[in-house]
């Protein structure tokens, strides 16, 4: 349990964003390979977020 904190979904974008921060403060910390797993996440939630706005798009078109 979170200590009995409830947390919200958090959307594609803030997970980034997360790892982005995460990977920066390791990379200050001088824990390369903490960064370099950070930053391995982020590509792969930025490559789900633009097969997500590319199926998005590709609704709007055949719905329109």
């Amino acid at each position: 349990q979170n200590g009995g904190l409830i947390m919200a979904e958090q959307t594609i974008a803030e997970k980034i964003q997360f790892e982005l921060q995460f990977m920066g403060m390791m990379g200050m910390c001088g824990r390369v390979e903490a960064a370099d797993k950070a930053y391995v996440k982020a590509q792969e939630l930025t490559a789900e977020l633009i097969e997500l706005e590319k199926l998005h798009a590709n609704l709007e078109r055949v719905g329109s």
